[in-house]
Parts: C-alpha cells; sequence; structure tokens
C-alpha cells in the first residue's frame, strides 16, 4: 500500500504491461494527487473486512451454544416469563419460533451455496487461480449482509489484479450476481421457506436496513417471520386448533 499511496506501484505495472515513461509517469501522478482518497477507501476496506472475519468466527461460535444449550436456554427464558396456565402456549409457541429459524438457516445456507457455486464457476471460466477456495470463501460471506458480499468483491478483484487474470470481467459478473440474489432469488428463497411473500422479504430488508443498518438487514426478515409465527398462534387459536387434529374442539375455539 505504501507503494500505491508513493505512487510507484504504477511504474512497477509499467514496466509488466509495456507502459511508455510517459504513462508510467501520469499513472503515479495521479495516485500521488489521490493519495488521501486512496487512503480512506483502504481504511473503509479495512473496516469491512474486520466486521466480515468477526462475523465468520462468531458465527459458528454462537451456532454451537445455540445447538448444545438452546433448549436450555428456552426452557429457562419459558420459565422465567410463563405462569402455570401460560407454560404450555409459551412452550407450544417457542417449538414454532424454533422450527422458523431453522428454515430460516436453511434459507440462508441455500443462498450461501448458490453463491458459492455461481462465483467458482464464474472464475474457472475467467481462468482464475484458486477458484474454488475463493468460490468458498464468497459462499461463507454470503451469510454477512453488506460487507460479506463487498469484502468477497474486493478480495476475488484483488486476486484477479495482481495475478493479471479478467477481473473487470469478474467484477462485473458479481455485480450482477448481486442484483440477481437480492432482489430474485434471496425473497423467493426466504418467501419459500418462510412463507411470506418475496415483495413482502424485499420490503422488510429496505426498511431494516434504513432503521438498523446492517444488524437491520440481518435481523428484519427474521423478526418479521417471527411476527407472523406469533400471529398465527394468538391471533387466530381457531385456525391453529383447526391445524391440529389431536386437540379436542372447545366452546370458545368453536
Amino acid at each position: 500500500m505504501e507503494n500505491v499511496y508513493s505512487g510507484d506501484i504504477a511504474i512497477t505495472m509499467g514496466q509488466r504491461n509495456g507502459w511508455d515513461e510517459a504513462q508510467s509517469q501520469r499513472a503515479k501522478a495521479f495516485l500521488q494527487r489521490r493519495r488521501e482518497s486512496i487512503r480512506g477507501v483502504v481504511e473503509s476496506v479495512r473496516q469491512f473486512v474486520s466486521v466480515a472475519f468477526g462475523g465468520i468466527l462468531m458465527i459458528p461460535i454462537l451456532g454451537l451454544f445455540f445447538l448444545s444449550d438452546g433448549d436450555k436456554l428456552a426452557s429457562g427464558v419459558i420459565h422465567l416469563i410463563s405462569t402455570r396456565e401460560t407454560y404450555e402456549t409459551a412452550r407450544a409457541l417457542a417449538a414454532d419460533l424454533n422450527d422458523m429459524l431453522r428454515h430460516y438457516i436453511r434459507a440462508k445456507v441455500t443462498l450461501a451455496v448458490l453463491s458459492l457455486i455461481y462465483c467458482s464457476v464464474a472464475m474457472v471460466f475467467l481462468g482464475y487461480p484458486h477458484a474454488l477456495a475463493l468460490g468458498l470463501m464468497a459462499g461463507v460471506l454470503e451469510f454477512i449482509p453488506i460487507a460479506g458480499w463487498i469484502t468477497a468483491l474486493i478480495a476475488i478483484s484483488t486476486v484477479g489484479l495482481l495475478t493479471h487474470s479478467h477481473w473487470i470481467w469478474m467484477a462485473a459478473l458479481l455485480g450482477l450476481w448481486r442484483v440477481i440474489m437480492d432482489y430474485w432469488i434471496a425473497p423467493h428463497v426466504m418467501g419459500h421457506e418462510l412463507e411470506i411473500h418475496p415483495l413482502l422479504a424485499i420490503f422488510t430488508v429496505m426498511v431494516g436496513g434504513a432503521v438498523g443498518g446492517i444488524v437491520g438487514i440481518y435481523l428484519s426478515v427474521p423478526i418479521v417471520a417471527a411476527l407472523r409465527v406469533i400471529w398465527h398462534r394468538f391471533a387466530s387459536p381457531a385456525a391453529h386448533n383447526a391445524s391440529r387434529p389431536d386437540l379436542p374442539l372447545t366452546t370458545e375455539s368453536s
């Protein structure tokens, strides 16, 4: 990066690519004039990378924690907030929410696998080195909203630039994939798994991003799905009882 700030990297790239002296000097002068802007971009990238790798470390840890002690944690919360009369209802609601979260995680894994396949195939087609490893990275980073795909884009483009691969074409393909993923694939996958309309999924993510930033984007869809589960259980008990033939039909539910 010091070579970028000083502009010396332009001389090195010029020698590798057969530029004449005037072209190399113009590129060097351009980098020197934009030194502070480049520093700002590098700092932004560093922050995004920190968030991305922090998420990569935290997601498995939290996942293992909830898989091992999630039932005990849920039981403790239910005992804390419920009474003897409402205990069974709270347990049933917790089971519904757990089922919803399983479907949400399944949807996220599906999206990650699709990104892995798309990026790997595109990089193999463009002659990228380490295409499968970079594709795996892009798939894992799909779990992290915004910062994840930006980090993957920067990393893949940087590898392509340093190895003289078709990084411009790859960046364009990644941009196209992002549009297709955000406005077609992800809403349909989330809508199918969580039983919400794809347009509602898009609107939910937009509102979540406007209100809570990255955290809002990540939590918006599961929160809406959880509210849907709560609504169906408490707002329409007759419909819920009708879906469970093992329950006796009471006077109130009829």
